[in-house]
Parts: structure tokens; C-alpha cells; sequence
């Protein structure tokens, strides 16, 4: 689970910032918008339970806050 104000790093590049916005896409994936060193930078988040759902409402399933 993924929430505002928590650090994270990206998995491709192994960028750390903190997260500023989520944003649900349709897949089930979210845009993630991160404040790093190096300025802002979006990234894309795939939850585990991602592949449990085609598509659903993952904000009223409590798994981002």
C-alpha cells in the first residue's frame, strides 16, 4: 500500500522521493507524483492486487489513502 507523504523509489532508475499525488488509472495501476532531489517526476505504481482486478475502485478498497 501506497499513501501521501510516504518515500519511495522507482524501480526501473531507483529514484527516492516523497509521494505528493496518486492518481487511479483504469488498469489498475496508478500515476504517482513524486517530489525528489532532482525536482518533480511522475511514475507509475502497480499494486501486487493488480492482477486480482481488471479494473475496480482501489481508493474505496483502502489500498491508497
Amino acid at each position: 500500500m501506497i499513501e501521501l507523504g510516504q518515500t519511495y523509489t522507482t524501480h526501473k532508475s531507483g529514484v527516492v522521493g516523497q509521494i505528493m499525488e496518486i492518481v487511479p488509472n483504469r488498469t489498475g495501476s496508478f500515476r504517482v507524483r513524486l517530489n525528489t532531489a532532482e525536482g518533480e517526476r511522475w511514475t507509475t505504481y502497480l499494486p501486487p492486487v493488480a492482477m486480482e482486478y481488471a479494473c475496480g475502485d482501489f481508493l474505496d478498497e483502502g489500498l491508497i489513502k
